[in-house]
Parts: C-alpha cells; sequence; structure tokens
C-alpha cells in the first residue's frame, strides 16, 4: 500500500499521544528509554540505568514489588501486561502512567521486554476530580442539609426539593404556596424574612440572608439565597431559592467563640500569647495576650518582626537570630529562653516554642505556628531554687548530712552528692539499690538495720536509729538515721526521704563526756531543749535510785516535785534563748524526788553544752541536806546576835534622835527668853515690866517642862519603848505660840487652826511639840520680807489616818531643784543666820518612826503647805 503522507508519523502520534517506548535488556542488565518515556520520567534524553536502580521512580514498596512480580512473571513464562502505576520523578513531581510490557522469548529463555509507557497524570487527576465533586455534591445534598425551591409567578407557587420537603415536612412533588414555605419562621425572624423577600421582588435581585426556624421543638438556623428569573421584558418568571440549615456550624462559631475566650482566658493566667507567620511575609499574626507580654499594642493583632526585635536583650539577640534561622533551616522549633526589655525598662524572660507545618506537595515551609510565655516569675522561683539547693547541699556538707529520696516500688533509691561521699562512692551516680547500701553497713549492725526497715514496712512509721558503716578503706562511720514518709489519699507508703548524718566525732565525744560524767563527784543530767533527759551519770543514778535505761529519754519533770513545774519552764525557755552558766533560783529552796519519792534539798547549776545538734543542758545537782541543817543552826545564832545588835543601834539612834531634839526644842525658848529679855531692858513702865516678867514665867515653866519631858522620854527609851500620850492639836499649838510669843509679836504674824474634823491624837508628846515647833518657827524664820507671815494650821480625817497641814505664805522652794534634798541632814536652802538644817530632817525622822509620812508643795515667794500623814 501506498504511504499516506496526509497522515502524522507514529513516532509524532506516539509523541502527542504522549507514550513512549523502552526495553529491558537481560544480557547487559540495562534499560533504555525512548525520548517520550524520558520526558515523561523527566529524565535525561537517551538516559539508560542498570535494572537494579529502576525502583528510585517507584512512590512506594507495594508497586514496586507489584510490577516486579508482573516482570518475573512474563520472563519466565512469556506473556504481557498493562498496569497503572504511580511514579516520582527526579525532579520531585507525582505522576502516573500505564505500563505495558512484553516478553520475547528464545529457546525458553527471557532476552528482552519490550515495554509502553504512557502518560495518565491527566486522566487520573480528571477522575479525582470528577470523584471528589460527586463526593462532594452528595455530601453536599446529604450531609449540609441544602434543599432548593422553585416560585413559578403565574402560579404562585412553589415547588421543593426532596430535601427541602423533609425540611419542611410537606409531601414530595407537591406544589405549595409561599406562606407554606414561611410556616416554621422564628416568629422574632419573620417580619425579616417577609421584608428580604419583598426587597427581592422590588429590585428583582435576591438578597440573600438568614433566619431561624423551629422545627419538631427546636430552633434551626437557615441561610437562604437565591436568584430571580425574568423574561426579555423584565417581568418576574420564577424565584430560584437554595435553604441550607447552617445549624452545626452557627453552633460551632458559638463554640470557636466560646474556645476562643477560654484559649484568651487561659493564656492570660498563664502568661502566654500565641503567634502565626506565613512564609514569605515579615510579620506576624499574634494574639493580644502575645502582645501585651511586649507591652504594645498593634492593629489586627499584627506585627512586624522586626519591631518585636526590638525588644530582644541585646545580650540575647544573637541567640534569637540563631534561632530563627535554625527554625527555617531545620524546620523545627525547640524550646528557647530569652530576655526582653520592656518600654519601662522592665527585663521579661519569654520562652518561645512552637510547630512547622509543610506543604505535602512542595515541601516548603507553609506557616508555623508557636507560643510566647513570659515565664520571669518562674525562673525568679527556678533560681531561687537553685540557691536554696545550693545552702542546703552547703548546710549538708557543714553538719556531715546527706539526704536519700525512695519511690515505692523502685529498686534505686536517689542519694544526694553529700550522701554519696560520705560512703565514699562516686558522686556522679546518684542511684544506689538497697543492697549495695546494706554492703557498707558493720556485720554487727546488719541485723538491727534490717529489722528496723522490716518494722517500719509493718507499721508505716520509721523511728530514728544509728548504725555504723565500714567504707572501702577500712575506716568506720556512725550514722544516725531518720526518715519520713509520705502517703497517698488511701494511706498506701508512696515516698520515704531519709536524712543521714555523719555522727562519729559526736559518738566519740560522748563517750568522752560520759567517762567525764562518771568521774563527777555529783549527779549530772544531759537535757535536751524539750526537758528530755538524753545522758545521766552514776551519781546521778545513785542519788535518785533509777537506772541509767529507767532514765533516758525521760522528761525531767520525773526528778521534780510538781510544784516546781512552773519555774523549771521558765528556766528553760530562759537559758537556751541565752545559754549560758546559771545558778537555779526559786523563791524557795528546790527540791529534787527520787524514785522512791522522797524530796532532796539540792543546788542546781546549768551549763550549756554544744553539740552538731544544737545545744544541751547540763544539770550538775548538788545535795545541800546537811549544809541546810548546819545553815539553820548558824542562822540561829545569828538571829540571836542580830536582836543584841539592833537592841543596841537602836538605843544609840535613840541618843543621838535625843541630842538632836534637846538641841532644837531648847533652842526656840532660849531664843525667846532672850527676846524678852531685851525688851525687858528698854522697857520703862512698870505695867509693861509686870507684863513681861509674866511671860518670862510662862516660857521658863515650858521650858522646865521640856526639860522633864525629855528626861521622861529618855528613860523611857533606854527600856526600849515610846513613850505615847493622848494629846490636843489645839493646847499643843497654844504651847507653841507661847514658847514663840516673841518670833510671833516681831512679824506681826497671824495663826489660825481650824482642829474640827478632829482634835486628838495618841502620840509621843516631845514629837508632837517638835513638829509644831519646827514648822512654825521655819514660817517665821523664812517669812516673805514684803508681807507679814500668815500661818494655816488644820487637820483632816483621810481613812484610817490623820493628815495634819501646815499652810504658810514665806518665801516657797524651787523643789524641781532641791525637792530630793528637803528633808535631808544639814540641808539648807535659804540664807539667814540661824539655818542648820536639821529641823526638817528630824520632823521626818520622827513621823516615820511612829509610821507616819511627810510631804510638802512649795512655789518660790508664793509659800508653802506641809502635809504630815499620821497613824491613829
Amino acid at each position: 500500500m501506498k504511504e499516506n503522507n496526509n497522515f502524522p508519523s507514529e513516532d509524532k502520534l506516539y509523541s502527542v499521544a504522549r507514550i513512549g517506548h523502552w526495553y529491558l535488556n537481560f544480557e547487559n542488565q540495562t534499560s533504555s528509554l525512548d525520548d517520550v518515556t524520558c520526558s515523561i520520567l523527566e529524565v535525561p534524553l537517551n538516559s539508560t540505568t542498570t535494572l537494579d536502580h529502576s525502583k528510585i521512580f517507584y512512590v512506594n514498596d507495594a508497586d514496586h514489588q507489584r510490577i516486579n512480580s508482573k516482570l518475573r512473571d512474563i520472563m519466565q513464562s512469556g506473556g504481557a501486561f498493562t498496569e497503572e502505576v504511580q511514579l516520582q520523578t527526579p525532579k520531585k513531581n507525582i505522576i502516573w502512567v500505564m505500563l505495558a510490557a512484553s516478553a520475547e522469548m528464545i529457546e525458553g529463555k527471557c532476552k528482552l521486554i519490550k515495554g509502553l509507557t504512557m502518560d495518565i497524570t491527566a486522566q487520573k487527576k480528571l477522575q479525582v476530580e470528577l470523584s471528589t465533586s460527586n463526593q462532594l455534591f452528595n455530601v453536599a445534598q446529604e450531609k449540609a442539609q441544602l434543599g432548593h425551591w422553585l416560585w413559578d409567578a403565574k402560579t404562585k407557587l412553589a415547588t421543593c426539593s426532596d430535601n427541602m420537603c423533609e425540611l419542611l415536612g410537606i409531601e414530595k412533588g407537591s406544589e405549595v404556596p409561599l406562606e407554606t414555605l414561611l410556616k416554621d419562621v422564628h416568629p422574632d425572624d419573620l417580619e425579616d424574612v417577609q421584608a428580604s423577600l419583598a426587597i427581592s421582588m422590588q429590585t428583582k435581585v435576591y438578597k440573600s440572608f438568614t433566619h431561624r426556624i423551629v422545627f419538631n421543638g427546636h430552633v434551626r438556623y437557615i441561610k437562604v439565597i437565591g436568584e430571580v428569573n425574568t423574561d426579555e421584558n423584565g417581568n418576574i418568571v420564577s424565584v430560584l431559592g437554595i435553604s441550607q440549615d447552617i445549624t452545626e456550624q452557627k453552633n460551632f462559631e458559638n463554640e470557636i467563640l466560646r474556645k476562643n475566650h477560654l484559649l484568651n482566658v487561659a493564656e492570660q493566667k498563664a502568661h502566654m500569647g500565641h503567634w502565626y507567620w506565613q512564609d514569605q511575609t515579615d510579620y506576624i499574626l499574634g494574639s493580644w495576650n502575645l502582645f501585651k507580654l511586649f507591652g504594645i499594642e498593634f492593629e489586627e493583632e499584627k506585627a512586624p518582626i522586626k519591631s518585636l526585635l526590638k525588644f530582644v536583650h541585646p545580650k540575647d539577640l544573637k541567640k534569637v537570630e540563631e534561632y530563627r534561622s535554625r527554625a527555617l533551616k531545620e524546620r523545627k522549633l525547640d524550646q528557647l529562653v530569652f530576655r526582653i526589655i520592656l518600654v519601662n525598662n522592665e527585663i521579661r524572660t519569654l520562652m518561645v516554642t512552637g510547630e512547622v507545618y509543610e506543604d505535602k506537595d512542595s515541601g516548603r515551609i507553609k506557616e508555623i505556628l508557636g507560643i510566647f510565655q513570659d515565664i520571669t516569675e518562674q525562673k525568679t522561683f527556678e533560681t531561687e531554687i537553685l540557691k536554696k539547693n545550693n545552702l542546703l547541699n552547703l548546710a549538708e556538707e557543714k553538719a556531715l548530712m546527706g539526704h536519700w529520696h525512695l519511690k515505692l516500688g523502685n529498686r534505686y533509691t536517689t542519694w544526694s552528692t553529700n550522701l554519696l561521699a560520705m560512703y565514699g562512692m562516686d558522686t556522679k551516680d546518684s542511684k544506689v539499690s538497697f543492697e549495695e547500701m546494706l554492703s557498707y553497713v558493720h556485720p554487727d549492725d546488719k541485723k538491727i538495720l534490717l529489722e528496723h526497715r522490716k518494722t517500719g514496712d509493718r507499721t508505716g512509721t520509721f523511728e530514728d536509729f544509728i548504725h555504723r558503716i565500714i567504707l572501702k578503706d577500712g575506716s568506720e562511720k556512725t550514722l544516725k538515721v531518720k526518715q519520713t514518709v509520705y502517703t497517698n489519699e488511701n494511706g498506701e507508703i508512696e515516698d520515704v526521704i531519709g536524712v543521714c548524718q555523719d555522727i562519729t566525732l559526736q559518738f566519740k565525744e560522748e563517750a568522752k563526756i560520759r567517762n567525764i560524767l562518771d568521774s563527777a563527784p555529783y549527779p549530772n543530767l544531759i537535757l535536751n531543749k524539750d526537758g528530755i533527759i538524753e545522758m545521766v551519770n552514776n551519781e546521778a543514778q545513785r542519788m535518785f535510785g533509777y537506772s541509767n535505761k529507767e532514765l533516758i529519754g525521760q522528761n525531767i519533770k520525773l526528778l521534780i516535785p510538781e510544784r516546781f513545774y512552773s519555774s523549771g519552764i521558765l528556766l528553760r525557755e530562759d537559758f537556751f534563748d541565752n545559754p549560758r552558766i546559771v545558778s537555779v533560783n526559786v523563791a524557795e529552796q528546790l527540791f529534787m524526788k527520787s524514785k522512791k519519792g522522797k524530796e532532796i534539798p539540792v543546788e542546781v547549776t546549768v551549763g550549756p553544752v554544744f553539740t552538731n545538734e544544737g545545744v544541751l543542758g547540763a544539770w550538775v545537782a548538788r545535795d545541800v541536806t546537811k549544809e541546810i541543817e548546819d545553815e539553820e543552826k548558824i542562822l540561829a545564832s545569828k538571829k540571836e546576835l542580830e536582836a543584841l545588835a539592833d537592841e543596841l543601834k537602836a538605843q544609840n539612834h535613840q541618843l543621838e534622835d535625843f541630842s538632836h531634839i534637846t538641841t532644837h526644842n531648847l533652842r526656840a525658848p532660849v531664843n525667846n527668853l532672850n527676846a524678852l529679855l531685851s525688851l525687858y531692858k528698854i522697857s520703862k513702865p512698870e505695867g509693861e515690866k509686870g507684863i513681861l516678867f509674866e511671860k518670862f514665867e510662862k516660857v521658863i515653866d515650858h521650858l522646865t517642862l521640856t526639860l522633864d519631858t525629855l528626861v521622861d522620854t529618855l528613860k523611857v527609851q533606854t527600856e526600849d519603848t515610846v513613850l505615847l500620850k493622848e494629846l490636843s492639836f489645839s493646847s499643843v499649838l497654844s504651847k507653841t505660840q507661847e514658847i514663840l510669843t516673841a518670833e510671833i509679836e516681831k512679824t506681826g504674824a497671824t495663826i489660825s487652826a481650824d482642829f474640827s474634823q478632829i482634835d486628838s491624837i495618841v502620840y509621843n508628846p516631845i514629837y508632837m511639840d517638835s513638829i509644831f515647833q519646827n514648822l512654825i518657827g521655819n514660817a517665821l524664820k523664812y517669812k516673805h520680807p514684803d508681807r507679814k507671815p500668815v500661818i494655816e494650821i488644820t487637820s483632816k480625817i483621810k481613812g484610817d489616818h490623820i493628815h495634819l497641814i501646815f499652810k504658810d505664805n514665806g518665801l516657797g522652794m524651787n523643789l524641781e531643784r532641791y525637792g530630793d534634798k528637803l528633808f535631808k541632814m544639814n540641808k539648807v536652802f535659804h540664807k539667814h543666820p540661824e539655818a542648820k538644817g536639821v529641823g526638817l530632817y528630824m520632823t521626818k525622822t520622827q513621823i516615820e518612826s511612829l509610821g507616819g509620812k511627810i510631804s510638802a508643795i512649795s512655789k518660790v515667794n508664793e509659800g508653802s503647805t506641809f502635809t504630815i500623814e499620821l497613824v491613829q
């Protein structure tokens, strides 16, 4: 047949149809591809490859194995196959091809396989899109709850789709008026729906809207879209509407809003904010809480990356940039902690982390989602914890202590560095098994330790105990162990935490102390702060009748009578607040009691004993029974001697007092006689001399009476008694006025008295004369130069006492300056030739000797008032 040049060549047709040829040659183990196949597979033209590298084009191993299986079949028995397979080109593009292969057999062996490759990627995509569209349409009809209706302008009736009929609850295929479509509209939305339909009819443009319906007692949200159809004249022919139940969408939107609100609250509480970055952009989108961390506000919750980088602490900027570059390169975000400086110069610490999302097709970064969290307080807390851990480690080191933690059920216990060092173990490995620990325990103490552990496991509590360990170098240590158990809500043990203290030195010191105590001649007891006896010596056991075992661990109250409990508590608190050597002093003789209840008088001295565990109190109790008996004898002798001494002292005091009274009380009448004698010498008429002579006689009589009274008083005082008589204040005043007649007339003084409340008292006559003469005489002696003396004397009853008050208008005294010296011996406060400083001292002494008191108030240039409180 003649070739028809009007038809394209076969190669051209294959190229246009995207069909290529390929060969598998089993003699040289290579494959050959024509240009079309190379183009389909996106490999260089004239490519050849070995058979064992053909798998590089397959997307998955299953396709690779399936094609290989087909090839093996035709290689063994001949024949051909056709398969569709998905491949990945070297350019990372996914393609679909149809492979057709046929085997050429020579003498029963396959020498060559010829094949065709057809690019069916476009068809596959169309199939997928068509399938997807059909699925989406079905899902949209069934799952999206869509329904449509068509309203005919001529019939004014509407026909509905099956879904719409079900939604409205009407018969399928029936025609209904427009009102039927609106019958289930929520009453609150009906007016708006009718208005929207009316506008659509007027404008001939359908206006979409959303309304609610009440269906089976539930409220549903319906979204309505549509189209108004008109004829060539613009008249409405029909209206097409599509109604969609968007209740789930509405609920989803509300749920999203609620969750966003919860997220916002959670972020605020956690000091967090989230952010979102899209590839090829120079800004991030973030939550309001995110930008609040930086103390800034951006519109649309959007901020340039450069703006945020300005807040980064200069010392952290480099690691932030490196973190950013590493995240883009490695396509993952680890945690990064860095600092920022706010506008107010406050430094905050942030932690950032996130997730990188890639485009599945291109493999490029699509977006990055992340969070920032302000961990300033957390970092501060962590720093504080580190400091406290360091302090704990230092404290353990200084106190020769270490701790361990056991989580029940775990084989290994976690040991602190100091505890590992205490055992001489490697401090890098903190996990230690019970068996390893037990291997260090002294052979004589292993049984005790195992019994202790067994008891603790059974009872749920672990008592403190002491055991010894032997280190690998042969040295021996004594450890004190204290354990605390932590239980869950069911009372089951979950954790056990223990503390070990190396008390080797302390143990040795205690042995030394015990030897010293046992050699002491007096009972010794070592007490802790709570008053618990921790150590006693042999002498204490002997005196109190208790054994060492009976006393250790007991409160000191065991040895003290109950009446001394309160004093003991105060003593203990005072001693441990300020440890020092102190003797125990109580209001009465201190006693301690023996096991038989016998009270033993003791002298107790307490001194501090400083140990690694704190201060202890060392009680030294000395039996003073014999000393008290000797002291009682001495006190009896002393009492007799003191009685004699007091008698002699009283007599000496009385004689001294008598000499002062004699000197002072006789001075006034003698001075008065001298004054009368002077007047007598200058008087001329006999009548005046007679009057003066009568006054001489009265003064002489008073002087005689005073002398006689002083002699009688002296006799009585030598007999160790005080003379007391009933006296009249009026009589004493009259007698005083007569004795001081000359001074009273000379100064022109006025003396008034009010003894209306009480005028009599049982008192010593010499003392009472002395009181009146001293106080009235002082008022005359220290009168004011610009006015005549006015003296007022008053007696008052105040309860069981009599108050005798002397008031004058004399010079007065500055009591702020001289008040503490007013009644002292030989103290004078005015310049007067007869001032001796004896009168007020003697008056105070006399008054107080009979149980009374005297006080004064005075103002300079105004006068003085003396108040005497006398015992009735």
